[in-house]
């Protein structure tokens, strides 16, 4: 997977950017609960 730079060398944020930022969510209360956040 090709990673923006923001992710940089730090193994917690490759790995949220891997798992969080990187996936595209389907869910409707699950994109409810990031757009209230």
């Amino acid at each position: 997977m090709r990673r923006c730079a923001w992710s940089g060398s730090d193994p917690l944020m490759q790995r949220y950017h891997d798992k969080e930022w990187g996936v595209p969510l389907h869910n409707d209360q699950r994109l409810f609960e990031m757009i209230c956040l």
